[in-house]
């Protein structure tokens, strides 16, 4: 898989005609899967140069809040899945799904500790 996320980053480097010789080359050489994986990580570093970091999806975060606040206990591997289906995305991006999850149960975590903390110091 590191492979294929190093080509992406070098991918991003062409020019566009060396870009669509790259990707007709790859995909001839390449299975279904390798080709699907390559267009993900390409796809995924181009997000992340245009917006200098990881890369992130609103309407996904909005939706993974609202149904944990709903459910504290759901699993981030349940909220992903349900995402993937409802979100329409890719199964590839199940693992982007599943760490973002993680990442949103965490934020709301703190902020419950946070609320609970200033509610004990009568704030």
């Amino acid at each position: 898989m590191r492979n294929i996320e190093n080509a992406a980053w070098d991918f991003l480097q062409y020019s566009f005609p060396e870009k669509k010789l790259f990707m007709k080359l790859a995909v001839r050489s390449m299975s279904l899967d390798e080709s699907d994986k390559l267009l993900d990580a390409a796809i995924r570093a181009r997000l992340e140069k245009e917006h200098g970091g990881t890369f992130t999806h609103p309407a996904v975060e909005t939706y993974m809040e609202q149904q944990l606040r709903r459910n504290m206990k759901t699993t981030p591997a349940q909220i992903a899945q349900e995402c993937v289906s409802y979100e329409k995305l890719r199964p590839a991006m199940k693992p982007w799904a599943i760490k973002t999850a993680q990442r949103v149960k965490d934020r709301l975590r703190r902020q419950e500790a946070r609320l609970r903390a200033r509610a004990a110091n009568g704030h």
